[in-house]
């Protein structure tokens, strides 16, 4: 995932937030797995965590010029499909869904595992849909 927001040079990548001169990764929660749960780890550098991942700062820094240029605020890889979201990342997302081969678009009324549902969802393209949710 890499979410950024108003700020310049604020960003999120996976569990990692660069906040001001911080760089903090957000522990999950022992019981639920909650990001972010109250615990964190302190990064000297976003080199640091990046290199744990094996990517460069420039290639996440390209990115997110471009997420910039084109209006987005989060993009985020799942097992199924790739969001790239131009609102949200939470309730009421919408964005556009990249579809993996031979996965199944969602319908309209259709539950994420997030708890959030699909209020809307259109075809853009063979495998590319305009989706908004709850």
């Amino acid at each position: 995932m890499v979410s950024i927001w108003a700020p310049v040079g604020e960003v999120r990548v996976n569990d990692v937030f660069v906040v001001g001169e911080q760089i903090r990764e957000a522990i999950p929660s022992p019981k639920l797995g909650l990001v972010p749960s109250g615990e964190w780890k302190l990064w000297a550098s976003m080199d640091a965590y990046l290199s744990t991942i094996d990517t460069k700062k420039a290639a996440v820094d390209e990115l997110v010029q471009g997420m910039r240029g084109i209006g987005l605020s989060a993009l985020i890889r799942e097992a199924f499909q790739i969001r790239l979201v131009g609102v949200g990342v939470g309730d009421n997302e919408s964005g556009l869904l990249f579809l993996r081969d031979g996965s199944k678009p969602p319908k309209v009324g259709d539950d994420r595992s997030d708890g959030r549902s699909y209020v809307m969802v259109e075809d853009v393209a063979p495998a590319i849909m305009y989706y908004e949710t709850s």
